[in-house]
């Protein structure tokens, strides 16, 4: 974990409330393994660090419930429209988040404790998306 990770985790455990920029950024969330690379856009009113810091807590939420279940952009993107305030937007200029570099840079940085990312409700959604992950999957046997 860099110094930098760890500061951001350090900072924002110390608010009662995510920190939003003054003008809506765009990002292009990707991942290092897709085997089709496709691009999704989403619009935040939260920094390149923050947005980051974002991603990465939901990822690690859903992986507590189920390990073997990877969420996609698609997946996240449901997720930052629902409980923080983003919007999927059509291709535009953006930030790149590769949601596994992301994911990796945050392990172990304690990002789950922060107060300020949870938000009620988020297990019922990871709930839908691992059941449809498993239908999908007894499907292919």
């Amino acid at each position: 974990m860099s110094t930098f990770v760890k500061r951001l985790v350090e900072k924002l455990q110390e608010l009662n409330e995510l920190p939003k920029s003054s003008n809506p950024i765009v990002y292009c969330l990707t991942h290092t393994y897709d085997l089709r690379p496709k691009r999704f856009y989403v619009e935040a009113p939260y920094s390149h660090d923050v947005f980051e810091a974002i991603c990465a807590y939901i990822q690690f939420e859903c992986s507590e419930m189920e390990e073997t279940y990877s969420m996609d952009q698609t997946d996240v993107i449901e997720i930052l429209e629902k409980f923080y305030e983003c919007k999927k937007v059509k291709r535009a200029k953006a930030i790149k988040v590769d949601l596994y570099y992301n994911w990796e840079c945050f392990c172990g940085s304690g990002l789950q404790s922060v107060e300020c990312l949870k938000r009620s409700g988020m297990n019922e959604f990871f709930n839908k998306f691992i059941k449809e992950f498993y239908k999908i999957r007894e499907q292919r046997k």
